[in-house]
């Protein structure tokens, strides 16, 4: 005699997958309803963010929030001076390779500006990554001597010391020089931001 056996595994499942649905329909619903209830503008000024409509850049919650780490200094002022070096060396390097090329065929003066971009623009592009490179590892060195690196007399010494490390291979003389430019080109931008803010 031949045993028979009834498979419910696809009625269970299916009507389980159903309930699912409903489930997690549901679910995303309330979320939805939740996220379309809460208005951003009413919750700056529980956090101190906004006060009359203007923000308050004296917060201080707002200020640590919104300052740049160690490697974000340094990447963006290495990467921002880098491409602009890379871009007024190139520009210098077209002007250069058209006046180098003057009366030549068309393939030598493609060739006298792509050689001219190309050295000019690498050479001014290195040397300004590098002073980003060097300004930041300096404001990095002092941040660890005093709380606060914002101030002016910072960005004279980092600039300072950025300068002098520069010109180092020139002599004393003329790393003495570059510092005293680096700290009067640096404690300029420093005491500008500082009025502008």
């Amino acid at each position: 005699m031949e045993k028979t056996y009834r498979d419910d595994s696809d009625s269970h499942f299916g009507s389980s997958n159903k309930e699912a649905t409903n489930d997690t329909a549901l679910m995303y619903a309330q979320q939805q309803a939740l996220i379309n209830s809460i208005n951003p503008n009413a919750l700056m000024p529980m956090q101190g963010v906004m006060q009359g409509g203007q923000r308050n850049n004296h917060f201080l919650e707002y200020q640590m929030a919104h300052e740049k780490s160690f490697s974000e200094k340094l990447c963006f002022r290495t990467g921002v001076l880098y491409g602009s070096g890379l871009i007024l060396g190139g520009s210098w390097g077209l002007v250069g390779g058209l006046r180098d090329g003057q009366g030549a065929s068309r393939k030598l003066l493609i060739n006298s500006i792509l050689n001219n971009c190309g050295r000019r623009g690498s050479l001014i592009g290195n040397k300004a990554g590098v002073l980003g490179l060097s300004y930041t590892f300096a404001e990095g060195i002092l941040s660890f001597a005093k709380e606060d690196t914002s101030d002016v007399a910072s960005g004279v010494i980092a600039g300072a010391i950025t300068g002098g490390l520069f010109r180092a291979s020139a002599g004393v003389r003329v790393a003495g020089m570059a510092a005293v430019a680096g700290g009067l080109v640096m404690g300029g931008i420093r005491l500008v931001s500082t009025l502008s803010e």
